[in-house]
Order: structure tokens, then sequence, then C-alpha cells
């Protein structure tokens, strides 16, 4: 005789994780997580209509920051992208807005990220060579731009240490390209010390709260 004809009220599987402990406390567990997700998506969709879908939803926001109401908004990364224009107030142009940002780093990124011993050049190995010393071969601009990086490098792997998040390669990569393209197109600003420190700030506040949303 089977347990679905002993007991035709439940199938198999949900028998043995019923009158077995553990899998049903696992599966409780799994159950309560499911509606604690299921629960923060509504509330995070409430605050964003109850923000974002209001008239002069903008000003609203700057009056809530000055009074420093932005502490345990849910979308206060955000919120700051709109405040420093990286994002236009048009709520519909978010997205636009934002892939056309990350085009733009991925362009600079392969205009300033640049290997020598990869690019392809019509150049004169005279010019195009490790020992030239002309000024527009690409092999002199490497060598200022790892001269820059490690400087950068040396600099971020100072920035906090312990936080585990930053000992990350990928974050630091993610710094260090970051500073690294921002001192190249900013020459007259170029690398200065406290700018990694700034950048710090603006990714710990950003990971930290993507991850919670």
């Amino acid at each position: 005789m089977s347990v679905d004809d002993t007991y035709p009220e439940y199938h198999a599987e949900d028998y043995y994780l019923y009158h077995d402990k553990s899998l049903h406390s696992a599966l409780v567990i799994e159950k309560r997580l499911e509606l604690e997700e299921t629960e923060e998506c509504i509330t995070l969709e409430s605050e964003w209509e109850q923000i974002f879908h209001a008239s002069h939803y903008l000003l609203k926001l700057k009056e809530r920051a000055l009074a420093g109401d932005l502490k345990a908004f849910s979308f206060r990364s955000l919120t700051w992208q709109l405040f420093l224009g990286v994002l236009p107030g048009d709520i519909g142009s978010f997205l636009d807005a934002a892939n056309a940002n990350r085009d733009r780093y991925d362009i600079l990124k392969s205009n300033y990220v640049v290997d020598p011993h990869v690019l392809e050049t019509s150049m004169s190995l005279s010019v195009n060579n490790p020992l030239s010393q002309e000024e527009d071969s690409p092999w002199a601009q490497f060598f200022q731009d790892t001269e820059l990086r490690q400087e950068i490098m040396q600099d971020i792997s100072r920035t906090y240490p312990g936080e585990i998040m930053f000992e990350q390669p990928e974050i630091r990569n993610m710094m260090l390209n970051i500073l690294f393209i921002y001192s190249r197109e900013n020459t007259d600003v170029s690398y200065k010390q406290v700018l990694q420190s700034t950048l710090y700030s603006f990714l710990m506040f950003t990971l930290l709260h993507s991850t919670a949303s």
C-alpha cells in the first residue's frame, strides 16, 4: 500500500515534508521568505507610486533632503542621481538616460583604456614602438597611463582597509577605471588623492542601497 493510498489527502512528497520536522521547518522558512519578498516588493512599489508619481515630486524630494528625511528612503541613490543631473526630471526618460550614460562610459573606456600591444594602427614602426620618443606614439601615452593607473590603484588599496566589499578585485578594478577615465577626460584636474575617497563614498552608498532595494 502506498503513502497516497494510506493518506489520500496528501501526495507522497507532501506527506514526507509534513512528517519530517527538518524538511517541514525548511519549507516554512522558504514560504516565509517568499512572503517577505512579496511584501517588500509591494512596499517598494507603493513608495515609488507615492513619491515619483506625485506632482512636483523633485521639489518635494529636495525639501525632504534639506530636512534630513531621506535616510530611510528606499530610492535614495536614485534621488541623488536626479539631484546631480545624472538622470532627467522626466520619469519616463530614466531608462533611456541611464542607457545613454552607460554607452558614453563604454566609449570613454574604449578611447582611454588602450593597450598598444593589440592596437591596430597604420603608424610606422619608427613611431609605434616602445622605444619611440615621438609625442604621438601610442606607447608614450601607454607608459604615462600605466604610471597614473599605478598611482590610483595604490590609493585605492589604502582606502578603508578591512572593508570586505572594497577588497573585491572587480570593485577595485571598477574604481580604477572610473578614476582613470575621469583623470584623462579632465586633464585640468587630472587625478587627486581626494577623488578616490569621494568615489568610495558614492559607491558605498549606491551599492549598499541597490543591494538593500
